[in-house]
């Protein structure tokens, strides 16, 4: 029989199994999470990621421009609006 190890979350800090982690990128770089903090957290965070990069391709391929140096997409925006 395998022996599995306790962990702790690296978000909120509660008991886990470590088969029953997951990944916590990109809320934290290293460590582990828990299920209730991969669903509420992590997910959404990884689509969010998944939508600003989509956003951003678009912003270029309708400008022409890379946007990168902005903070946001909209303060790219904001500032080419105002000419």
């Amino acid at each position: 029989m395998i022996m599995s190890k306790k962990i702790t979350c690296c978000i909120c800090a509660v008991k886990m199994m470590e088969e029953d982690s997951n990944s916590a990128y990109p809320i934290n770089e290293v460590g582990r999470c828990c299920d209730e903090c991969n669903y509420m957290k992590v997910i959404p965070a990884r689509l969010n990621q998944i939508k600003q990069s989509e956003i951003k391709g678009i912003v270029e391929d309708i400008y022409g421009k890379r946007v990168s140096h902005y903070n946001s997409e909209w303060d790219w925006l904001t500032s080419n609006t105002n000419k």
